[in-house]
């Protein structure tokens, strides 16, 4: 399908859980292509050390904007990874929305987050940390090019949150790039106190220091579903690697 700004034609690729999914012979290429554009993005932004990748890649679905080539081949642009609560505690890993706050020392961000998760744990819901979002550097070619890649990406996260069954979202804005008034223009609302007093930006220690702002949502914005039905064929048309549900007959192994 071609955009309207420069008559590219494009693929939206979804890899769920590599940690499932892996026999599949194309998760591995997949996944080493959604790697390197986030090594190439977070090195042009950030200093060397910075890490785009972590344990919790294994398990998280991965989403990307790729070029399709006049081989047919698939070129990620854009990608970024959903880790959920229930998916975390499968692996006996902590919720890395969690592990961010505790990281950067914020006890109050914690306190909110731990009483959000209270209470998606009380409703049997999903809450899911999106994190890691890279555009490839040579992409950023213009303020129009910019506005394409910022409105796929709104409809990205919108279909992706209804393909999940809703669940909550949980994400860090980088302030440097006001990536913050773009989650609130989507609906995101910063994590609050008790009081419903907004809770600040914090300073991110595995981004240098860098100063995120960390937001909640529970629903898209009327503004985020309209710019999702615009790009929706593109979502309709993406190639999707399914983790597949266990078989009931499927021998399970002894505890």
């Amino acid at each position: 399908m071609k955009n309207e700004t420069n008559n590219e034609k494009l693929k939206i690729v979804v890899v769920e859980s590599p940690y499932d999914t892996w026999e599949d012979p194309r998760v591995g290429g997949f996944l080493k292509d959604f790697i390197g554009v986030k090594l190439r993005g977070y090195g042009h932004e950030y200093p060397y050390g910075v890490m785009p990748v972590d344990g919790s890649d294994m398990i998280s679905t991965h989403i990307a904007l790729c070029r399709v080539e006049a081989d047919e081949s698939l070129v990620p642009i854009m990608a970024m990874r959903w880790t959920s609560l229930k998916k975390a505690r499968q692996h006996f890993m902590n919720f890395p929305g969690m592990s961010l706050l505790q990281q950067a020392g914020a006890p109050l961000h914690q306190k909110a987050l731990a009483e959000i998760i209270e209470e998606v744990d009380r409703q049997n819901k999903d809450i899911v940390y999106t994190a890691s979002l890279s555009i490839e550097p040579s992409e950023r070619t213009s303020k129009e090019r910019s506005l394409f890649l910022r409105e796929i990406l709104t409809m990205m996260f919108v279909s992706q949150q209804k393909a999940m069954g809703f669940p909550e979202l949980f994400a860090g804005g980088t302030c440097r790039f006001k990536i913050e008034k773009w989650l609130d223009n989507c609906g995101w609302k910063p994590l609050q106190t008790e009081n419903e007093e907004n809770l600040g930006p914090i300073h991110i220690h595995h981004l240098a220091g860098e100063l995120v702002q960390v937001m909640h949502l529970q629903e898209f914005s009327f503004w985020a579903l309209e710019i999702s039905r615009k790009w929706q064929h593109l979502w309709n048309e993406r190639l999707l690697i399914k983790v597949k549900p266990l078989s009931t007959t499927e021998v399970q192994p002894a505890a």
